[in-house]
Protein backbone atom coordinates (compact mmCIF):
# COMPACT_ATOMS: atom_id res chain seq x y z
CA UNK A 1 0.00 0.00 0.00
CA UNK A 2 1.29 3.46 -0.79
CA UNK A 3 1.49 6.27 1.77
CA UNK A 4 -1.50 8.17 0.40
CA UNK A 5 -3.77 5.13 0.73
CA UNK A 6 -2.57 4.58 4.30
CA UNK A 7 -3.23 8.23 5.18
CA UNK A 8 -6.75 8.14 3.74
CA UNK A 9 -7.48 4.89 5.58
CA UNK A 10 -6.12 6.36 8.83
CA UNK A 11 -8.33 9.43 8.44
CA UNK A 12 -11.44 7.28 7.76
CA UNK A 13 -10.72 5.13 10.82
CA UNK A 14 -10.55 8.22 13.01
CA UNK A 15 -13.72 9.62 11.50
CA UNK A 16 -15.64 6.39 12.23
CA UNK A 17 -14.96 6.88 15.94
CA UNK A 18 -15.62 10.61 16.07
CA UNK A 19 -16.46 10.92 19.78
CA UNK A 20 -13.32 9.14 20.96
CA UNK A 21 -11.17 10.95 18.41
CA UNK A 22 -12.53 14.38 19.39
CA UNK A 23 -11.96 13.73 23.10
CA UNK A 24 -8.39 12.59 22.43
CA UNK A 25 -7.73 15.59 20.20
CA UNK A 26 -9.15 17.81 22.95
CA UNK A 27 -6.54 16.44 25.38
CA UNK A 28 -3.81 17.36 22.87
CA UNK A 29 -5.35 20.83 22.45
CA UNK A 30 -5.18 21.38 26.20
CA UNK A 31 -1.61 20.05 26.36
CA UNK A 32 -0.44 22.22 23.45
CA UNK A 33 -2.26 25.27 24.82
CA UNK A 34 -0.75 24.79 28.29
CA UNK A 35 2.85 24.50 27.20
CA UNK A 36 2.61 27.36 24.65
CA UNK A 37 0.98 29.77 27.11
CA UNK A 38 3.51 28.92 29.81
CA UNK A 39 6.45 29.38 27.43
CA UNK A 40 4.93 32.59 26.01
CA UNK A 41 4.69 34.06 29.52
CA UNK A 42 8.38 33.34 30.09
CA UNK A 43 9.32 34.81 26.69
CA UNK A 44 7.09 37.82 27.31
CA UNK A 45 8.77 38.45 30.65
CA UNK A 46 12.23 38.27 29.04
CA UNK A 47 11.14 40.52 26.16
CA UNK A 48 9.69 43.12 28.55
CA UNK A 49 12.93 43.19 30.51
CA UNK A 50 15.00 43.54 27.33
CA UNK A 51 12.76 46.35 26.04
CA UNK A 52 12.99 48.15 29.37
CA UNK A 53 16.79 47.96 29.39
CA UNK A 54 17.01 48.96 25.73
CA UNK A 55 14.77 51.97 26.35
CA UNK A 56 17.15 53.22 29.04
CA UNK A 57 20.33 52.97 27.02
CA UNK A 58 22.67 50.79 25.05
CA UNK A 59 23.57 47.47 26.66
CA UNK A 60 27.05 47.92 25.16
CA UNK A 61 27.74 51.02 27.28
CA UNK A 62 29.72 51.01 30.53
CA UNK A 63 29.45 53.99 32.88
CA UNK A 64 32.66 54.86 34.73
CA UNK A 65 33.04 57.22 37.65
CA UNK A 66 36.13 59.14 38.74
CA UNK A 67 35.22 58.68 42.42
CA UNK A 68 36.28 55.19 43.48
CA UNK A 69 36.44 55.90 47.22
CA UNK A 70 40.06 56.98 47.05
CA UNK A 71 41.44 60.04 48.84
CA UNK A 72 42.34 61.49 45.45
CA UNK A 73 39.57 60.70 42.94
CA UNK A 74 40.83 59.55 39.55
CA UNK A 75 40.09 62.23 36.97
CA UNK A 76 38.70 61.54 33.52
CA UNK A 77 41.00 63.70 31.42
CA UNK A 78 42.29 63.59 27.85
CA UNK A 79 45.12 61.22 28.71
CA UNK A 80 42.83 58.77 30.48
CA UNK A 81 40.28 58.91 27.65
CA UNK A 82 43.04 58.20 25.12
CA UNK A 83 44.23 55.30 27.27
CA UNK A 84 40.74 53.77 27.42
CA UNK A 85 40.19 54.24 23.68
CA UNK A 86 43.37 52.25 22.99
CA UNK A 87 41.51 49.15 24.18
CA UNK A 88 40.74 47.22 20.98
CA UNK A 89 37.14 46.57 22.04
CA UNK A 90 36.29 50.21 22.87
CA UNK A 91 34.57 52.19 20.11
CA UNK A 92 34.15 55.52 21.88
CA UNK A 93 34.41 57.27 25.26
CA UNK A 94 31.76 59.88 26.07
CA UNK A 95 32.74 61.95 29.15
CA UNK A 96 30.08 64.04 30.85
CA UNK A 97 29.22 66.22 33.83
CA UNK A 98 26.11 65.25 35.79
CA UNK A 99 24.25 68.51 36.36
CA UNK A 100 22.94 69.01 39.90
CA UNK A 101 19.68 70.63 38.80
CA UNK A 102 16.06 69.78 38.02
CA UNK A 103 14.28 69.68 34.69
CA UNK A 104 10.80 71.20 34.93
CA UNK A 105 7.83 71.49 32.58
CA UNK A 106 7.08 75.17 32.15
CA UNK A 107 3.71 76.33 33.54
CA UNK A 108 2.97 72.82 34.82
CA UNK A 109 3.94 72.54 38.46
CA UNK A 110 1.82 69.39 38.69
CA UNK A 111 4.15 67.59 36.28
CA UNK A 112 7.31 65.77 37.39
CA UNK A 113 10.21 64.93 35.11
CA UNK A 114 13.43 63.49 36.54
CA UNK A 115 16.02 62.67 33.88
CA UNK A 116 19.76 62.80 34.39
CA UNK A 117 20.98 66.10 32.94
CA UNK A 118 24.35 65.58 31.30
CA UNK A 119 26.86 67.99 29.79
CA UNK A 120 28.92 66.33 27.08
CA UNK A 121 31.91 67.73 25.13
CA UNK A 122 31.25 69.58 21.91
CA UNK A 123 33.58 67.11 20.23
CA UNK A 124 31.14 64.30 21.01
CA UNK A 125 28.22 66.34 19.66
CA UNK A 126 30.10 66.89 16.41
CA UNK A 127 30.43 63.10 16.03
CA UNK A 128 26.66 62.54 16.17
CA UNK A 129 24.70 62.17 12.93
CA UNK A 130 21.04 62.45 11.99
CA UNK A 131 20.89 58.65 12.42
CA UNK A 132 21.06 59.26 16.19
CA UNK A 133 17.95 61.44 16.10
CA UNK A 134 14.34 60.27 15.99
CA UNK A 135 12.96 63.76 15.42
CA UNK A 136 14.23 67.34 15.40
CA UNK A 137 17.83 68.39 14.83
CA UNK A 138 21.27 67.70 16.22
CA UNK A 139 22.62 69.80 19.08
CA UNK A 140 25.58 71.94 18.02
CA UNK A 141 28.21 73.74 20.10
CA UNK A 142 26.88 77.24 19.30
CA UNK A 143 23.27 76.46 20.29
CA UNK A 144 22.07 78.50 23.27
CA UNK A 145 19.98 76.76 25.94
CA UNK A 146 18.98 73.74 23.86
CA UNK A 147 19.11 70.04 24.68
CA UNK A 148 18.96 66.56 23.23
CA UNK A 149 16.04 64.70 24.78
CA UNK A 150 16.16 60.95 25.53
CA UNK A 151 12.96 59.20 24.42
CA UNK A 152 12.85 57.17 27.67
CA UNK A 153 12.54 60.34 29.79
CA UNK A 154 9.10 60.22 31.39
CA UNK A 155 6.79 63.06 32.37
CA UNK A 156 4.21 62.17 35.02
CA UNK A 157 1.35 63.90 36.75
CA UNK A 158 2.41 64.11 40.41
CA UNK A 159 -1.21 63.88 41.57
CA UNK A 160 -2.20 60.53 40.06
CA UNK A 161 1.14 59.46 38.52
CA UNK A 162 -0.32 59.29 35.00
CA UNK A 163 2.23 59.26 32.20
CA UNK A 164 2.04 62.51 30.21
CA UNK A 165 2.73 62.31 26.50
CA UNK A 166 5.36 64.82 25.42
CA UNK A 167 3.94 67.24 22.84
CA UNK A 168 5.45 70.27 21.02
CA UNK A 169 3.46 72.66 23.20
CA UNK A 170 5.24 71.45 26.36
CA UNK A 171 8.15 73.75 27.18
CA UNK A 172 10.96 72.96 29.59
CA UNK A 173 13.05 74.79 32.17
CA UNK A 174 16.14 73.92 34.17
CA UNK A 175 15.73 74.98 37.78
CA UNK A 176 18.88 76.00 39.66
CA UNK A 177 18.94 76.27 43.44
CA UNK A 178 16.38 75.25 46.03
CA UNK A 179 12.88 76.53 45.46
CA UNK A 180 10.92 77.05 48.68
CA UNK A 181 13.14 74.79 50.78
CA UNK A 182 15.39 77.26 52.64
CA UNK A 183 14.95 80.69 54.14
CA UNK A 184 17.23 83.16 52.35
CA UNK A 185 20.21 84.42 54.31
CA UNK A 186 20.71 87.30 51.94
CA UNK A 187 17.61 89.03 50.60
CA UNK A 188 19.62 90.50 47.76
CA UNK A 189 20.16 87.05 46.22
CA UNK A 190 17.41 84.70 45.04
CA UNK A 191 17.16 81.09 46.19
CA UNK A 192 16.44 79.64 42.76
CA UNK A 193 16.15 80.47 39.09
CA UNK A 194 14.52 78.76 36.13
CA UNK A 195 16.23 78.85 32.73
CA UNK A 196 14.19 78.12 29.60
CA UNK A 197 15.58 75.31 27.44
CA UNK A 198 14.27 74.05 24.12
CA UNK A 199 14.46 70.55 22.66
CA UNK A 200 16.79 70.48 19.67
CA UNK A 201 16.15 66.80 18.90
CA UNK A 202 14.92 63.53 20.38
CA UNK A 203 17.33 60.58 20.56
CA UNK A 204 16.33 57.28 18.96
CA UNK A 205 16.98 53.70 20.08
CA UNK A 206 20.12 53.40 17.95
CA UNK A 207 21.98 56.30 19.52
CA UNK A 208 25.01 55.61 21.73
CA UNK A 209 23.66 58.19 24.19
CA UNK A 210 21.43 56.98 27.04
CA UNK A 211 17.71 57.38 26.49
CA UNK A 212 16.93 58.22 30.13
CA UNK A 213 18.94 61.47 30.02
CA UNK A 214 18.93 64.91 28.45
CA UNK A 215 22.14 66.43 27.05
CA UNK A 216 23.46 69.99 27.02
CA UNK A 217 26.45 71.49 25.23
CA UNK A 218 29.37 73.28 26.90
CA UNK A 219 28.05 76.74 26.02
CA UNK A 220 24.75 76.17 27.82
CA UNK A 221 26.62 74.72 30.80
CA UNK A 222 28.72 77.86 31.14
CA UNK A 223 25.57 79.98 30.92
CA UNK A 224 24.08 77.94 33.75
CA UNK A 225 27.24 78.28 35.84
CA UNK A 226 27.04 82.08 35.59
CA UNK A 227 23.39 82.10 36.64
CA UNK A 228 24.11 79.64 39.44
CA UNK A 229 26.65 82.02 40.98
CA UNK A 230 23.94 84.64 41.38
CA UNK A 231 21.99 82.45 43.80
CA UNK A 232 22.08 82.45 47.57
CA UNK A 233 23.30 78.84 47.56
CA UNK A 234 25.00 77.80 44.30
CA UNK A 235 24.31 74.13 43.56
CA UNK A 236 26.32 73.42 40.41
CA UNK A 237 29.59 74.06 42.24
CA UNK A 238 28.39 72.60 45.55
CA UNK A 239 28.28 76.04 47.18
CA UNK A 240 31.80 76.99 46.16
CA UNK A 241 32.36 80.12 44.08
CA UNK A 242 33.31 79.51 40.48
CA UNK A 243 35.65 82.36 39.62
CA UNK A 244 36.27 81.29 36.06
CA UNK A 245 33.30 79.46 34.49
CA UNK A 246 34.93 79.69 31.05
CA UNK A 247 37.81 77.41 32.00
CA UNK A 248 38.03 73.80 30.79
CA UNK A 249 35.23 71.62 32.12
CA UNK A 250 36.22 68.75 34.41
CA UNK A 251 34.39 65.52 33.65
CA UNK A 252 33.71 63.08 36.49
CA UNK A 253 31.77 60.44 34.56
CA UNK A 254 31.98 58.79 31.16
CA UNK A 255 30.11 56.24 29.05
CA UNK A 256 32.46 53.73 27.43
CA UNK A 257 30.92 52.29 24.25
CA UNK A 258 32.06 48.69 23.60
CA UNK A 259 32.13 47.17 20.11
CA UNK A 260 30.17 44.01 21.03
CA UNK A 261 28.00 42.79 23.90
CA UNK A 262 30.26 39.76 24.32
CA UNK A 263 33.22 42.04 25.17
CA UNK A 264 31.46 44.19 27.79
CA UNK A 265 32.52 42.01 30.72
CA UNK A 266 36.21 41.96 29.75
CA UNK A 267 36.32 45.72 29.09
CA UNK A 268 34.56 46.36 32.40
CA UNK A 269 37.29 44.33 34.12
CA UNK A 270 39.99 46.41 32.41
CA UNK A 271 38.33 49.65 33.51
CA UNK A 272 38.23 48.48 37.12
CA UNK A 273 41.91 47.71 36.78
CA UNK A 274 42.48 51.33 35.74
CA UNK A 275 40.91 52.41 39.06
CA UNK A 276 37.38 53.34 37.97
CA UNK A 277 34.04 52.39 39.44
CA UNK A 278 31.89 50.82 36.71
CA UNK A 279 28.23 50.16 36.03
CA UNK A 280 26.70 48.55 32.95
CA UNK A 281 23.27 47.51 31.75
CA UNK A 282 24.87 44.23 30.66
CA UNK A 283 25.40 43.14 34.26
CA UNK A 284 21.81 44.12 35.10
CA UNK A 285 20.55 42.27 32.01
CA UNK A 286 22.52 39.15 33.00
CA UNK A 287 20.95 39.16 36.46
CA UNK A 288 17.50 39.50 34.92
CA UNK A 289 18.30 36.75 32.42
CA UNK A 290 19.28 34.27 35.14
CA UNK A 291 16.10 34.87 37.12
CA UNK A 292 14.00 34.73 33.94
CA UNK A 293 15.53 31.40 32.88
CA UNK A 294 14.49 29.86 36.18
CA UNK A 295 10.93 31.15 35.79
CA UNK A 296 10.81 29.96 32.15
CA UNK A 297 11.98 26.50 33.20
CA UNK A 298 9.29 26.27 35.88
CA UNK A 299 6.55 27.49 33.52
CA UNK A 300 7.64 25.08 30.76
CA UNK A 301 7.66 22.23 33.30
CA UNK A 302 4.08 23.02 34.34
CA UNK A 303 2.96 23.09 30.70
CA UNK A 304 4.76 19.81 29.96
CA UNK A 305 2.65 17.95 32.53
CA UNK A 306 -0.49 18.58 30.48
CA UNK A 307 1.33 17.49 27.33
CA UNK A 308 2.39 14.23 28.97
CA UNK A 309 -1.21 13.60 30.00
CA UNK A 310 -2.35 14.14 26.40
CA UNK A 311 0.29 11.65 25.18
CA UNK A 312 -1.08 9.07 27.63
CA UNK A 313 -4.54 9.77 26.23
CA UNK A 314 -3.31 9.01 22.69
CA UNK A 315 -1.74 5.75 23.85
CA UNK A 316 -4.96 4.71 25.57
CA UNK A 317 -7.09 5.58 22.52
CA UNK A 318 -4.85 3.67 20.13
CA UNK A 319 -4.71 0.58 22.37
CA UNK A 320 -8.51 0.50 22.58
CA UNK A 321 -8.68 0.90 18.81
CA UNK A 322 -6.38 -2.10 18.31
CA UNK A 323 -8.46 -4.36 20.52
CA UNK A 324 -11.64 -3.33 18.68
CA UNK A 325 -10.08 -3.82 15.24
CA UNK A 326 -8.32 -7.15 15.70
CA UNK A 327 -10.35 -8.78 12.92
CA UNK A 328 -9.59 -5.87 10.61
CA UNK A 329 -5.87 -6.30 11.35
CA UNK A 330 -6.17 -10.05 10.69
CA UNK A 331 -7.89 -9.43 7.34
CA UNK A 332 -5.17 -6.95 6.35
CA UNK A 333 -2.48 -9.55 7.05
CA UNK A 334 -4.37 -12.27 5.12
CA UNK A 335 -4.78 -10.11 2.00
CA UNK A 336 -1.04 -9.34 2.02
CA UNK A 337 -0.57 -6.14 3.98
CA UNK A 338 2.98 -5.93 5.30
CA UNK A 339 3.91 -5.44 8.95
CA UNK A 340 5.30 -2.05 7.96
CA UNK A 341 1.94 -0.98 6.44
CA UNK A 342 0.03 -2.01 9.57
CA UNK A 343 2.49 -0.18 11.81
CA UNK A 344 2.42 2.95 9.65
CA UNK A 345 -1.39 2.96 9.61
CA UNK A 346 -1.59 3.30 13.37
CA UNK A 347 1.31 5.74 13.45
CA UNK A 348 -0.51 7.94 10.92
CA UNK A 349 -3.67 7.85 13.04
CA UNK A 350 -1.73 8.87 16.16
CA UNK A 351 0.15 11.54 14.19
CA UNK A 352 -3.11 12.99 12.84
CA UNK A 353 -4.49 13.24 16.38
CA UNK A 354 -1.32 15.02 17.55
CA UNK A 355 -1.16 17.37 14.57
CA UNK A 356 -4.85 18.38 14.57
CA UNK A 357 -4.77 18.85 18.34
CA UNK A 358 -1.62 20.93 17.97
CA UNK A 359 -3.19 23.25 15.37
CA UNK A 360 -6.29 23.88 17.48
CA UNK A 361 -4.04 24.33 20.51
CA UNK A 362 -2.14 27.05 18.65
CA UNK A 363 -5.36 28.85 17.76
CA UNK A 364 -6.58 28.68 21.37
CA UNK A 365 -3.19 29.87 22.64
CA UNK A 366 -3.25 32.91 20.34
CA UNK A 367 -6.73 33.92 21.48
CA UNK A 368 -5.96 33.49 25.19
CA UNK A 369 -2.58 35.26 24.81
CA UNK A 370 -4.32 38.31 23.33
CA UNK A 371 -6.90 38.28 26.14
CA UNK A 372 -4.13 38.11 28.77
CA UNK A 373 -2.25 41.01 27.15
CA UNK A 374 -5.41 43.15 26.92
CA UNK A 375 -6.24 42.54 30.58
CA UNK A 376 -2.64 43.23 31.63
CA UNK A 377 -2.46 46.43 29.57
CA UNK A 378 -5.76 47.65 31.01
CA UNK A 379 -4.51 46.99 34.53
CA UNK A 380 -1.23 48.78 33.85
CA UNK A 381 -3.10 51.80 32.49
CA UNK A 382 -5.33 51.79 35.58
CA UNK A 383 -2.32 51.60 37.90
CA UNK A 384 0.20 53.80 36.09
CA UNK A 385 -1.85 55.99 33.78
CA UNK A 386 -1.31 56.61 30.08
CA UNK A 387 1.40 54.19 28.96
CA UNK A 388 2.36 52.47 25.72
CA UNK A 389 0.89 49.05 24.98
CA UNK A 390 2.62 46.34 26.97
CA UNK A 391 2.58 42.55 26.62
CA UNK A 392 3.12 39.91 29.24
CA UNK A 393 2.56 37.00 26.84
CA UNK A 394 4.50 36.85 23.58
CA UNK A 395 4.33 33.99 21.06
CA UNK A 396 7.12 34.31 18.47
CA UNK A 397 6.57 32.77 15.00
CA UNK A 398 9.12 30.01 15.63
CA UNK A 399 7.11 28.80 18.63
CA UNK A 400 4.08 28.17 16.40
CA UNK A 401 6.14 26.02 14.03
CA UNK A 402 7.94 24.10 16.77
CA UNK A 403 4.71 23.49 18.71
CA UNK A 404 2.89 22.08 15.66
CA UNK A 405 5.81 19.79 14.77
CA UNK A 406 6.26 18.78 18.41
CA UNK A 407 2.56 17.91 18.78
CA UNK A 408 2.78 15.69 15.67
CA UNK A 409 5.96 13.98 16.89
CA UNK A 410 4.46 13.39 20.36
CA UNK A 411 1.44 11.82 18.67
CA UNK A 412 3.65 9.51 16.60
CA UNK A 413 5.78 8.56 19.60
CA UNK A 414 2.68 7.90 21.71
CA UNK A 415 1.29 5.72 18.92
CA UNK A 416 4.44 3.65 18.50
CA UNK A 417 3.76 1.14 21.28
CA UNK A 418 0.15 0.45 20.17
CA UNK A 419 1.31 0.22 16.52
CA UNK A 420 3.97 -2.28 17.45
CA UNK A 421 1.43 -4.34 19.38
CA UNK A 422 -0.82 -4.36 16.31
CA UNK A 423 1.97 -5.81 14.14
CA UNK A 424 2.50 -8.68 16.62
CA UNK A 425 -1.08 -9.91 16.43
CA UNK A 426 -1.34 -13.25 14.65
CA UNK A 427 -3.69 -13.28 11.68
CA UNK A 428 -5.52 -16.51 12.65
CA UNK A 429 -6.03 -15.45 16.27
CA UNK A 430 -7.26 -12.05 15.12
CA UNK A 431 -9.83 -13.58 12.73
CA UNK A 432 -11.11 -15.93 15.44
CA UNK A 433 -11.58 -13.13 18.02
CA UNK A 434 -15.04 -11.84 18.83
Amino acid sequence: MNKLDLMLMAFRNLWRRKSRTILTILSVVIGTFSIIIMISLGIGMKKSQDDMIKSIGSIQNIMISSDSGQSKPKKIDKNEIARIERNKHVKQVIPYVLLQAQLKVKNHDDYDVYPMIKIIPDKVLEGLTQDDIESGKLLRKNDDNKMLYGKAVEIRDNKNYDLIKRTPDLKFQIMLGYEGEFNPLNDSKPQSKKINVDIAGVLNDESVLSKDSVYLNEKTYRNLLKEDQKLETPTLTMGKPNKNPSKNIEYYYADVVVDDIENVESVEGDLRGYGYDTQSLKSIADEFSESTKTVQFILAGIGSVAFIVSAIGIINTMLMSIYERRKEIGVMKVIGASIKDIRNLFLYEAGFIGFIGGIFGLILSTVVSNIINNIYSSQMVADMGNIDEVSISYIPPWLYIIAAIFAFIIGVIAGYVPARRATRLKAIDSLRSD
